[in-house]
Parts: structure tokens; sequence; C-alpha cells
């Protein structure tokens, strides 16, 4: 035990750390008073000792705004969560932004984000709705690979192919027909999909 830790401190640490290795989230707040049977602010308090010797980091306003810092589980990369994104806003924008999960930084880079998948057009690749995939940013992708693209004012993902003349946004759902897109210009790719999380 760090000698820097009460027992309890080190039991709360130890309970995230190991939270976060079988799921790839952290505990909300909440949870970890109810796992200890306290109350909450008797967790948060603990947090915030745990934050200022140098174990976690909160970010304030999210459920699952801890992070885990390398001195505890090695080196980890706090990822934005990006939810619904309204029209017109950058997929990126702070108001999009649900929370943050850390993952290794040998599976993501500082630049990946995730992004909740909204729709059933991606079940054949086993990416369900609800999902979060995981988004390595970058502006090319490779014919078939699966892609996050901007098209207008809506974010997809799907499996883009470059054709002679044109781009198509394939569905991994028979259901769906592809997406044909002739002018390039209304379309952007975001990044390449690197990984599926399931948190349910």
């Amino acid at each position: 035990m760090p000698e820097d830790l009460t027992p309890r401190q080190h039991e709360i640490l130890s309970y995230i750390g190991k939270y976060f290795k079988e799921r790839g989230f952290v505990p909300a707040i909440r949870e970890v008073a109810e796992h200890f049977g306290i109350y909450y602010n008797a967790a948060r308090k603990h947090i915030i000792v745990l934050e200022r010797k140098g174990y976690l980091r909160r970010r304030e306003g999210l459920s699952r705004g801890l992070e885990i810092l390398g001195t505890v589980l090695g080196n980890v990369v706090p990822l934005p969560v990006v939810g619904s994104v309204p029209a017109g806003r950058p997929l990126l924008a702070t108001e999009n932004i649900e929370g943050y999960i850390s993952l290794d930084n040998s599976f993501v880079s500082e630049s990946s984000f995730m992004l909740r998948v909204v729709g059933d057009s991606m079940t054949g690749a086993g990416i369900h709705e609800g999902d979060l995939v995981i988004v390595q940013q970058q502006p090319i992708v490779q014919n078939g690979e699966i892609a996050v693209v901007r098209l207008g004012d809506e974010a997809l993902v799907k499996r883009l192919y470059k054709k002679n003349d044109h781009i198509e946004l394939v569905s991994e759902n028979p259901f769906y027909k592809p997406i044909i897109i002739r002018n390039t210009d209304e379309i952007t790719v975001v990044g390449k999909v690197t990984g599926v999380l399931r948190l349910f």
C-alpha cells in the first residue's frame, strides 16, 4: 500500500482500478459510495484527496469524469466520448462531449476519441446501437475501412469505398442501401474506427 494513503483511500483506489480493468471505464462517484456503503459526499471527499495526491483527476460536471493517472495503471489516455451531434455543430465541440473514458495508450493515441453509435446499420461488423467506437482522427482511410465521416450536418459510421467518380458509404446491414456521394466536397473523413467498446 502506498505510504501516503490511508487504508480506506487505498481500498477506493484499488476498487476504481479494478473496475476500470474489468469494464474499460471508471465508476461514477455514486457507484463508489454504493460499493463501500458510504455517503456520496464521503466518497467525493476521498476522491478529492486521491486527486490531490496525484492518483486521480476529476472533470467536474461529468458522472464518469474520473481519470486514473499513470501512477495507478501505467500510461493511459483520456478519450472524449461524443454523443449526438446537432446540425451545424463541430463533432468535438465541448457541448457534444458526454464524458471521458481512459484507455491504455498502447491501444489509442491522444488524437483519438469515442463516438456513441446511433442506429443498427453496422450490426454486421459487430457495432450495435449504444456502442462506443474508438476513432483515430485522420483525413484519409483505405478502401473498405470503417470510418467516421461528416456528410453535411450528420456524422456517420460506414465502410468507405472510393470509386473512379464517386464515394460509396456502405452499411453492414442488408436493410440499408449504400450511400453514393458524387460530389466529394460534400463529405469529410473524420477518422478511422479502430475499436468498439460496449459498456452494458
